[in-house]
């Protein structure tokens, strides 16, 4: 459940506001982590805000995430994108593409929470992705993305990521993951 809203700071510039509430419901278990303890999984709820300057060549978009209930810590994602039109014009394109890098940095509650490091925060995953958009028609929009992540700039983290991962067997004991998804947005 969520709020959106773009204000216009100047002719062509904007700030996008997206403010939501997540219910995650995890089945009840318990499973043994990378510090050799038994740990409960439950539910957890998040509240989540981005902020983004549209209208820009290169464009700023900051997001918070704050867990409530399972590991009570803030993750903090910022990205850069631009998008460039590959079927149509600047102003209405049917199809487009977006590249963009990302940086997140957890606090010490979130590294706790994935099983990355007991006693600090710091930067977590470098985020690479490449996104294309096909505007079906004025209210249908489908997307596809792919991506890269890794634990570039904190060793302690990369080593938590490798150790977490490699639980489920040697062949996944690395800290970087591809992934990808599709999705279809109606706007009206």
């Amino acid at each position: 459940m969520g709020l959106s809203h773009e204000f216009e700071l100047t002719d062509g510039i904007g700030l996008s506001v997206d403010f939501n509430y997540i219910y995650e419901y995890l089945r009840r278990h318990r499973y043994h982590n990378t510090s050799g303890a038994d740990k409960d999984m439950g539910d957890t709820q998040y509240l989540n805000l981005e902020l983004g300057l549209t209208g820009l060549w290169l464009e700023p978009t900051l997001g918070i995430e704050r867990d409530l209930m399972a590991d009570d810590g803030t993750y903090v994602n910022l990205e850069l994108a631009h998008t460039f039109a590959l079927i149509g014009d600047d102003d209405d394109p049917t199809l487009t593409f977006t590249p963009s890098i990302g940086q997140g940095f957890g606090d010490k509650h979130r590294t706790r929470g994935y099983d990355l490091a007991g006693d600090h925060g710091g930067l977590m995953d470098t985020t690479i992705k490449g996104e294309f958009e096909w505007a079906v028609c004025d209210h249908v929009a489908l997307t596809a993305y792919i991506a890269y992540s890794d634990y570039w700039f904190d060793s302690k983290l990369r080593d938590g990521a490798r150790a977490y991962n490699g639980a489920w067997g040697s062949s996944c004991d690395h800290s970087w993951t591809f992934y990808g998804g599709m999705g279809v947005t109606v706007s009206f």
